[in-house]
């Protein structure tokens, strides 16, 4: 089994902005020479062997599927104050963390190690169950079963997590289903913290996850509206490393606990 270039391309794949690739473009993004391509395809092909990878027909290559992956995934399980949380992959997928509503999480805690199953009911409609694995006796604890009946198309359906380096956060989406459970206006756009790194900048400010029971919204960068990690991941940009930017957040408990906005200054990681 080649290692030299097993956790580079694993890394690359996981980019927020990463878009599926053939093996070519992966040698010129990781700036791979010609006496070393052997060497880097047999990574490849034993990172697709092991289902760490998928090869689409037309060649590009990018991390698996949910569904793809048997189904399920296994993960640490973050839950917030109000019994909503999420899981993040031990094993990266496409879609990245995984949000669990307060009526599927049962009795996981935060830590726990957890599977979640993802199963198709009618070809585009989706169960998610989710079972604590046991660390000590190594079995498996049933715990609740969730239908949300949501397409795979829609844009409330299981939400992909991102780590935006340069605030020290992780974020995602803000779905109808997820402002419903934080009590958020309708109609609100932008993207929950899912979590803050202690060493970050975020945290010097600070800024607040689910982990808080009221999880920051970001509305804005230097006054362009952020709906997705894209969005976000471009406004930084133009700040520059180490450049400091101007957000718009919403928080539940913000106005006397009936929810308001607040504009705060952050310093991007250099």
């Amino acid at each position: 089994m080649s290692l030299r270039y097993r956790k580079r391309l694993l890394e690359h794949l996981k980019h927020d902005d990463y878009t599926a690739r053939s093996v070519g473009q992966l040698r010129d993004d990781l700036g791979v020479g010609e006496a070393d391509w052997t060497e880097f395809d047999e990574a490849i092909e034993d990172l697709k062997t092991e289902k760490l990878v998928e090869v689409a027909p037309n060649g590009a290559i990018g991390l698996p599927s949910l569904t793809s992956r048997g189904g399920f995934v296994i993960g640490k399980f973050r839950k917030a104050m109000k019994g909503f949380g999420f899981v993040e992959p031990q094993e990266a997928v496409r879609e990245g963390s995984v949000f669990i509503p307060p009526e599927a999480t049962s009795d996981a805690l935060t830590g726990d190690i957890v599977k979640v199953e993802v199963a198709r009911k009618g070809g585009i409609r989706k169960t998610f169950s989710v079972r604590l694995i046991a660390a000590a006796a190594g079995l498996e604890q049933p715990v609740a079963e969730k239908d949300p009946g949501a397409d795979s198309a829609d844009p409330d359906a299981a939400p992909a997590g991102a780590v935006i380096r340069p605030l020290g956060i992780t974020v995602t989406p803000l779905t109808s289903q997820i402002a419903s459970e934080l009590g958020a206006p309708a109609g609100l756009r932008g993207l929950v913290i899912q979590s803050v790194d202690q060493e970050g900048p975020a945290a010097e400010v600070p800024l607040f996850g689910v982990e808080s029971g009221n999880p920051d919204v970001i509305l804005s960068v230097e006054g362009t509206p952020v709906r997705s990690e894209a969005e976000l991941r471009s406004a930084l940009k133009s700040a520059g490393s180490g450049g400091i930017v101007t957000l718009v957040l919403y928080n539940k408990a913000g106005a006397n606990q009936g929810g308001g906005r607040r504009v705060e200054r952050v310093r991007l990681t250099p």
